[in-house]
């Protein structure tokens, strides 16, 4: 090897380890929305009495064993946010009005508009969901994917407002939206089928030839009339079932209102943890790649027979330097371990327990147990007791 390779050689390794002390992994602040073209809003006003009873279902949120062993996620905290991110889009949607009722549903609930969500990433960094609108007629408004990569101005101390405000408010936004577009006698429509998908389950033979299956939706063919005993006593048992729902309602708003500060910590933490851990990996990654080039320039200048002696000196000091900073890399790398294991700590921090229900329905007491999912099965059994007894005592 020539004098002038080697100390080329050497001037590459100080620029490298000049650009590495500089590197820094690069800060993301943009919000993602659909791509969708937003179409322009409708000049008709709807009328309060065509606001819709809105149920938002608990969201969908798997957690692969990968993504724990990575500690990508956290089964305990995903559980909650099942529960905690509906009600701050139920809030967001609150805020901004134009709907009768907004209620975190159960699943099997019959309302106005359906509203589901899908978890696919949430660790503090990025929140990425996916959301799909479908109203009683099984008119799919939209389904869209929804992302915030989130920045350390998120999380300022003091903020009152959570970090994921922005994306739950553009959801209300587009959900509105997508209401204004369906006009007076849509709205109409998809109340009365709503009605009529309720009052089907009850009394299908008396109820099946009102709505009928077209171009993949259902639609009104004839409304009940308005002296019809059943479909009016089908109506208060309806308004049962609202009381109920309204009543897990407030269930998990009142877990969410727990949680809250909790969460706000954790999600803040994780954050700040996922960034060092990663801050961490990188600088010591590239300190160790260093390093082994510092070791494998060093020794090859140490034993250059043609240079002189003092390059030859040298290059034992650069080899040395190369193996110290890769120890410390190593150092380094152990450190962000201490970040995982502190992520997978904060992850056990929320838990998610359903309390027991005690309902009181015609003199009689019932104790509903289990998710809510189970306890409004045993709620909706209640209920066709309750509609059997009733309709008998009518006739």
């Amino acid at each position: 090897m020539q004098k002038s390779q080697v100390e080329l050689n050497l001037v590459v390794l100080v620029l490298a380890a000049a650009l590495a002390g500089g590197c820094q992994t690069p800060k993301l602040g943009a919000d993602y929305w659909s791509s969708e073209t937003v179409d322009e809003p409708v000049a008709e006003a709807i009328p309060e009495e065509l606001h819709l009873d809105v149920g938002i279902v608990r969201f969908r949120g798997k957690v692969s064993d990968a993504e724990v062993e990575a500690g990508e996620a956290f089964r305990q905290v995903r559980a909650a946010e099942t529960l905690y991110f509906p009600q701050q889009l139920r809030q967001a949607m609150l805020r901004g009005g134009g709907w009768r009722n907004v209620w975190l549903a159960p699943a099997r609930a019959m309302t106005d508009l359906r509203v589901e969500g899908a978890i696919l990433k949430s660790n503090g960094t990025d929140l990425e969901l996916e959301i799909r609108a479908t109203d009683a007629t099984g008119a799919q408004w939209f389904q869209r994917i929804y992302r915030h990569e989130f920045t350390e101005a998120d999380y300022a101390e003091g903020s009152k407002t959570r970090a994921t405000d922005a994306l739950f408010e553009q959801i209300a936004v587009d959900l509105l939206h997508k209401r204004n577009l369906q006009g007076a006698s849509a709205l109409k429509e998809i109340r009365a089928v709503a009605e009529l998908r309720f009052a089907k389950e009850f009394a299908p033979e008396a109820f099946e030839r009102h709505v009928e299956q077209r171009d993949g939706r259902l639609r009104l063919a004839a409304l009940p009339a308005q002296e019809d005993t059943l479909y009016q006593l089908v109506l208060q048992v309806k308004e049962r079932d609202d009381v109920f729902v309204e009543s897990v309602q407030k269930y998990s708003e009142n877990f969410a209102n727990q949680i809250d500060a909790a969460y706000r910590d954790w999600a803040r933490q994780s954050y700040f943890e996922r960034r060092a851990h990663d801050e961490g990996v990188f600088a010591s990654v590239a300190q160790g790649l260093l390093g082994v080039l510092a070791i494998a320039g060093g020794v090859a200048m140490a034993a250059d027979s043609g240079s002189s002696p003092q390059m030859r000196d040298l290059g034992v000091l650069v080899a040395a330097g190369g193996a110290y900073a890769t120890y410390d890399a190593y150092q380094d790398y152990e450190a962000t371990e201490i970040h995982e294991a502190a992520l997978k700590e904060l992850g056990q921090s929320l838990n998610l327990e359903v309390e027991t229900q005690v309902v009181h329905v015609e003199n009689q007491t019932h104790t509903l147990t289990g998710s809510i999912e189970e306890q409004y099965q045993q709620w909706r059994k209640i209920l066709a007791q309750v509609y059997a007894a009733e309709r008998g005592g009518s006739n």
